[in-house]
């Protein structure tokens, strides 16, 4: 974790959650553990171990804005009962 203040108590094994101030993510989330705490100026160095089983995740998504995002939809064709087949599609989602 960066730009956590000298001044501010941190402890090994104490849970990380979120605050929501962001409003982005909700409150209390579980984050991860504290595990390492190395003392510098102006900024303690924290090191996390995550709350989630990574070795286990299927699908993660990457935020690279937090401007909202706009899905691109394919344009409409004949309907499906109309044409006698099934139609499948795609959305893409662009930043």
């Amino acid at each position: 974790m960066k730009y956590i203040p000298t001044d501010d108590t941190v402890n090994v094994g104490e849970h990380v959650v979120t605050s929501g101030m962001d409003r982005i993510f909700p409150r209390d989330l579980p984050v991860g553990v504290v595990t390492e705490i190395k003392t510098a100026r102006p900024f303690q160095q924290v090191r996390v171990r995550p709350a989630a089983n990574l070795q286990r995740l299927e699908e993660v998504i990457v935020l690279l804005t937090l401007h909202p995002l706009e899905q691109k939809r394919e344009p409409a064709g004949p309907p499906a009962e109309a044409a006698g087949k099934s139609i499948g599609g795609t959305a893409a989602v662009t930043p």
